[in-house]
């Protein structure tokens, strides 16, 4: 049918799959300048090295020898070869975080003690969870607007698609395809593509995907202003229910003991309009969570699915709230003391305080895009007591999310006191 020697092209390729072949055709044809062991064990290293943080962990760790080890390892799957090869082509940005995720999944693997043979599971699924990008269609990838409903079924389908490739590729173990598939799954439902709970998921899918949640933080969220992986332990912190106390203690464990420094970002001459920003905000994320309790009580006695999902974000948020002492008066106390006393050796808590809030404000937004989705479910509609109310809960719950105040309320509406008291319940 095809000439040897032929590049396949779309054409080709859709002229060939349309006849019975006798092995797969990613078996059948071979990749010119191909990512081999010493090709991604050189881009790896080239990655960590860019970045200080890395580098100091990874020197810490002595992880030289197992990064080599791991990498010789991954070039005993040419499809996984193969299919990396074609990922730093046309998604760079994807084989870049493959190649964090990788790294972390290392890091990770080593604290909790894994053998080798779930190590190498470990790397090769952080390496490569997001393969199944490449049979997603460049149009939806490049798209930069929100998704359309059938967009963003096709984007949640790569977790899908990678999990099939390397669950028939000979010899890979199945803990890759598994977390493979999960590495978008949370502890709490929320996730896809199957909103996997706590107990069916992986612990090297947990440990994928929060690598996976990691990269955003670090390389965006983080990219202007020198923050570190340690700058980053606050959020992980109020994220560790979606990923487990272990995993996350694993990640603040090395980050605290790799001699990693903390970044100040703030100009100690704003610092006192920073800490006031941060005391303004705290009534509104305490009207918020007061809000959220209502709506909780409010909700229908129901097991429907997007119900639990619900419920299992906003019991998140109260709890997160209750663990991180946020609308606490003793930190509402000691950020006054270290304003007004300009104690510039505690201006990084400060700053972590801020990121706290931050996260939270991404929680409380979160938690209310999914009781929209319960607010119009059909079949919920009709065991719902007092619809209306509960609409105006969850619009008052959304623009509260960013950081507005509803017309109708007042920070004065909430004493602190009750709230400690209110999440202590």
């Amino acid at each position: 049918m095809v000439s040897k020697g032929t590049p396949i092209k779309r054409e080709i390729a859709i002229k060939i799959l349309n006849h019975k072949l006798l092995k797969p055709l990613e078996n059948s044809i071979n990749i010119e300048d191909e990512i081999n062991a010493d090709k991604l064990l050189s881009r790896a290293k080239e990655f960590i090295n860019s970045q200080n943080d890395l580098k100091i962990i990874h020197e810490k760790l002595n992880l030289d020898i197992a990064l080599r080890a791991l990498c010789k390892r991954y070039q005993k799957y040419p499809i996984l070869t193969q299919k990396m090869t074609v990922l730093s082509l046309q998604l760079p940005e994807a084989f870049r975080k493959g190649l964090f995720c990788g790294w972390l999944s290392i890091v990770l693997a080593k604290q909790l003690e894994f053998n080798v043979d779930q190590t190498e599971s470990a790397f090769i699924a952080g390496l490569a969870h997001d393969i199944g990008m490449l049979h997603i269609d460049p149009e939806i990838l490049k798209k930069e607007d929100e998704y359309t409903p059938e967009e963003w079924r096709a984007m949640q389908s790569h977790a899908a698609i990678g999990h099939l490739i390397f669950r028939n590729i000979p010899g890979m173990s199945k803990d890759v395809s598994n977390a493979i598939f999960e590495h978008h799954e949370r502890s709490d439902g929320t996730g896809y593509p199957n909103g996997k709970f706590a107990e069916s998921l992986t612990r090297i899918g947990r440990i994928v995907a929060l690598s996976d949640t990691l990269y955003p933080i670090r390389f965006k969220n983080f990219a202007t202003d020198g923050r570190s992986l340690l700058d980053a332990i606050p959020i992980i912190q109020l994220k560790r229910p979606d990923h487990f106390y272990d995993i996350y203690a694993a990640l603040a464990l090395v980050c605290r003991s790799s001699n990693l420094t903390p970044k100040t970002i703030v100009d100690e001459e704003k610092m006192t309009e920073f800490i006031n920003k941060q005391l303004a905000d705290t009534p509104t994320l305490a009207l918020a969570c007061k809000v959220i309790i209502e709506i909780d009580n409010r909700l229908p006695d129901d097991d429907k699915r997007q119900l639990l999902i619900a419920r299992n974000l906003t019991e998140k948020i109260c709890s997160s709230l209750k663990k991180s002492g946020l609308l606490s008066i003793e930190i509402k106390r000691w950020m006054e003391y270290v304003r007004d006393n300009k104690l510039g050796a505690y201006y990084q808590e400060m700053e972590e305080i801020a990121l706290m809030q931050q996260e939270m404000a991404w929680q409380i937004n979160r938690a209310h895009r999914q009781l929209q989705l319960v607010i119009n479910d059909g079949d919920l509609n009709k065991t719902m007591e007092n619809k209306e109310v509960l609409e105006k809960l969850i619009t008052q719950l959304g623009l509260l999310g960013k950081g507005e105040l509803p017309k109708e309320m007042d920070t004065n509406q909430i004493d602190m006191v009750d709230m400690v008291d209110i999440l202590a319940v």
